[in-house]
């Protein structure tokens, strides 16, 4: 029998969804052993992928760019940027060429939009994993997990996996040599995607601050990607390491303290322990706490009423103490 060619079709670029559907591609992969499974991902996150054994091909496209041009109202999606449609549909293009037998692509909004993409995209089979765009209760893992058991997955492992290159290994290991580094620090990432979930300088310097304080032999690696964060140089051990290799320091950190759910899903690869800080809903999907929360129970969460720097620094302070406590060698 002629084997089957599956596809993976990710429509986006985000680094937590790569983290979160690690889980998916190997248990599909497991099922369909003698298949080829091609994944079909955009610059750059497409790095994440290149170490997976699960993955016979990688198809690696163009990014699709989220460009406003100055004629266009701001009200209107970015997906209808005529820009955005041709560089999308290049990518549905060339994944019709391929004649695959199944695609799958990552959990959507069962938008007319996105049915019509994967019409065009001319498989024999596809399916989409159907966000429920009224509650959204659910972790966005659960939608995957369905995909799987439909296709015959029986005890779905939904654990999530990281494949990390010898050179960003490498990368991390001197880091973490140059700093006198072992496993006895913490890693904060007070930078989100979006000003309304990222902290303010205030809440930063309180979080360190108060690390000195309570454990002053605790050193703090401060994810600091943009280099705006100089000022708190004589505080924090500054990385600007890409995300693989700060993917590597997280398997030796104590302990992760994020404003940003890639992160949150990173330190949920290695289950660390972890206070995850988020915006109001406003600011990302319905219930995003839930959604793209951690699945980590131990987790310390705190949500704001609205942006991440409205929050008090007394609350914030408090949760950062909970989440000291619970580190190993702290107050249980």
């Amino acid at each position: 029998m002629k084997p089957k060619r599956i596809c993976f079709f990710r429509l986006n670029n985000h680094i937590g969804d790569v983290l979160v559907t690690s889980f998916f591609i190997r248990e599909l992969k497991k099922r369909f052993v003698n298949d080829k499974l091609t994944v079909v991902a955009t610059s750059p996150i497409d790095q994440l992928y290149q170490n997976n054994p699960y993955i016979d091909d990688l198809l690696c496209l163009p990014p699709i760019c989220y460009l406003k041009t100055s004629n266009m109202n701001a009200k209107t999606p970015l997906i209808l940027n005529s820009k955005v449609l041709w560089g999308l549909f290049q990518i549905l293009l060339e994944i019709r060429k391929r004649h695959y037998d199944l695609i799958i692509t990552d959990a959507i909004i069962p938008t007319w939009r996105n049915r019509l993409y994967f019409k065009l995209c001319g498989a024999k089979q596809t399916i989409l994993p159907i966000l429920d765009n009224t509650t959204f209760r659910q972790h966005i893992s659960v939608f995957y997990k369905e995909v799987l058991v439909k296709l015959g997955v029986k005890d779905v492992n939904c654990s999530y996996e990281i494949y990390i290159s010898p050179q960003a290994q490498e990368e991390a290991n001197k880091f973490l040599r140059t700093n006198s580094l072992t496993n006895n620090f913490v890693i904060f990432n007070p930078l989100a995607s979006i000003e309304a979930r990222s902290m303010s300088n205030c809440q930063i310097e309180l979080i360190l601050d108060s690390i000195t304080r309570l454990y002053p032999n605790l050193p703090v690696v401060l994810l600091d990607y943009k280099q705006q964060y100089q000022q708190f140089a004589k505080k924090a051990i500054l990385c600007h390491l890409d995300i693989e290799s700060v993917a590597a320091l997280f398997k030796q950190a104590m302990g992760i303290i994020t404003v940003d759910t890639s992160t949150v899903h990173l330190a949920d690869v290695f289950q660390k322990p972890m206070l995850s800080i988020y915006a109001h809903n406003r600011y990302s999907f319905p219930n995003n706490i839930y959604i793209f929360g951690s699945t980590n129970p131990k987790t310390i969460f705190l949500q704001s009423h609205d942006k991440v720097a409205d929050i008090p620094l007394n609350l914030l302070e408090e949760k950062l103490q909970q989440f000291l406590d619970g580190l190993p060698g702290g107050k249980k």
